[in-house]
This record gives C-alpha cells, sequence and structure tokens, in this order.
C-alpha cells in the first residue's frame, strides 16, 4: 500500500503544486499556458518509474516541484 501512495503522490503532486502556484498568480497567466501543466504531468509520470533505491520518493518530489515552479517562472507570456 505505501508504494501505491509514494507513486500516487509523484503523479500528482507536483501538478498539485503547479496549480497553487498558479492560483497565486505566479508567472504569466493565459489558458495557452495549461502546456506547462501537461509537461508537468508528463515528468510525473515518467518519474514514477524511478526506482527507489536510485532516487528516494521525497528528492523525486522535490525534483519536480522545483522543475514545475521554474517552468512557472521562465514561461513567457504565450498568445491564446
Amino acid at each position: 500500500m505505501k508504494k501505491v501512495i509514494e507513486k500516487s503522490a509523484i503523479l500528482l503532486l507536483p501538478s498539485l503544486f503547479w496549480l497553487a502556484i498558479c492560483a497565486l498568480n505566479i508567472g504569466a497567466q493565459s489558458l495557452a499556458n495549461l502546456v506547462e501543466l501537461v509537461g508537468v504531468f508528463v515528468l510525473s509520470f515518467i518519474a514514477m518509474f524511478i526506482p527507489n533505491r536510485i532516487l528516494p520518493v521525497k528528492y523525486t518530489l522535490l525534483i519536480l516541484c522545483a522543475i514545475a515552479l521554474l517552468i512557472r517562472l521562465f514561461m513567457p507570456l504565450l498568445p491564446e
């Protein structure tokens, strides 16, 4: 059961973090910037397959949330 919770956290928490920083009006605000969310979700999906012995879950989550924040900060305003 613990592995399922860890894998679910890796998949969902970075996307929820991205939504939270969007709600705080950090970065460019546009509906076209939803492509960032897709990118974060795809990276999270790929990261689910990294074994815990190579990279522990807490470090994986930290890296994914940092990537989500950097994407949000440096993505330019995309026209709709």
